[in-house]
């Protein structure tokens, strides 16, 4: 630290599990979320969820954040979860 300047520039947090990358992006997962859907949906959906090498609980979170809060946050929420696996 710079004896001049008592206060340092805020670093980016350093992520050490993807679970505490979701939880700094998205907030702790507290609530659960069940819907009966049509068969054939569901089924898609798994199909998708395994082509991303996701589970589907992971794939869902990423739609749903990606369609409510928009591309540039999924975008930047992936890029930390990318680098937390990758450490």
């Amino acid at each position: 630290m710079n004896r001049n300047y008592p206060w340092e520039p805020r670093r980016q947090p350093l992520f050490s599990t993807g679970r505490a990358v979701n939880a700094h992006h998205l907030g702790k997962a507290t609530e659960n979320v069940k819907r009966e859907v049509p068969q054939a949906l569901k089924q898609e959906l798994e199909t998708l969820a395994a082509q991303a090498g996701e589970p589907l609980s992971d794939y869902l979170r990423g739609v749903l954040a990606r369609q409510l809060l928009g591309e540039g946050f999924y975008r930047r929420w992936q890029a930390a979860l990318t680098k937390a696996r990758t450490q």
